[in-house]
């Protein structure tokens, strides 16, 4: 996304009016997308048609926005920011219930499922497993770290990120498939017994690598 200039070091924090505008174009964007989506294949949506649709000129489109992917993939980012704090946080504290977090997980899925579905029906599913690779990268790092968890193989961590996350998105396309089915916290507890397999996993590598350097 293309971002808002720096004013702060000119004028000071950006008036209130002036933030209040730049939501109010988004979400006239966001609002004229969803729109066209329900009448026409995402790919055959372009700029100038979605700006006309939103009362704006193309040149304010891109004042706020690269591609029009870019307006989808930031309805996920937002919604999902909430959970994503939490999460950190819960983590931060030192104690995680993973089969709580899965199943807030599962139920956030169910809250926004207008978000994600408007993401599959755009074709943006690799954009999306790119984020929820970057999420679980992130919690997983500070996890270990939280844990004091012994130095591993980055490589091995990455493949066993790019594993869950590619797992997770299999999952949510089913469920949602499956419209909700079973319930999050089913799902929840799936993801907790999942997650006890991968951490054994990880150990068990740790083992006979510094087996291997004895």
């Amino acid at each position: 996304m293309v971002k808002e200039p720096d004013r702060s070091a000119q004028d000071g924090p950006a008036p209130a009016n002036l933030d209040a505008r730049i939501a109010r174009s988004r979400a006239s964007l966001e609002a004229a997308l969803l729109e066209l989506m329900d009448r026409k294949p995402f790919r055959d949506i372009n700029v100038t048609e979605l700006a006309r649709a939103a009362g704006m000129s193309r040149q304010t489109f891109y004042l706020h926005y690269k591609t029009i992917d870019e307006i989808l993939m930031r309805r996920f980012e937002e919604s999902f920011a909430g959970f994503g704090v939490e999460l950190m946080a819960a983590i931060g504290r030192g104690h995680v219930d993973i089969a709580m977090v899965g199943e807030r997980l599962f139920a956030y899925w169910r809250d926004n499922r207008s978000v994600i579905e408007s993401i599959r029906s755009a074709g943006l599913e690799r954009e999306f497993l790119k984020r929820i690779r970057g999420y679980i990268g992130a919690v997983t790092s500070q996890f270990r770290r939280i844990q004091d968890a012994p130095a591993a193989d980055r490589q091995i961590e990455g493949f066993i990120d790019d594993f869950v996350a590619g797992g997770l998105m299999f999952m949510l396309n089913q469920w949602l498939d499956g419209d909700g089915k079973p319930s999050p916290d089913v799902m929840g507890r799936l993801l907790e017994q999942m997650t006890a397999n991968f951490q054994h996993l990880n150990a068990r590598i740790m083992d006979e690598e510094n087996s291997d350097e004895s």
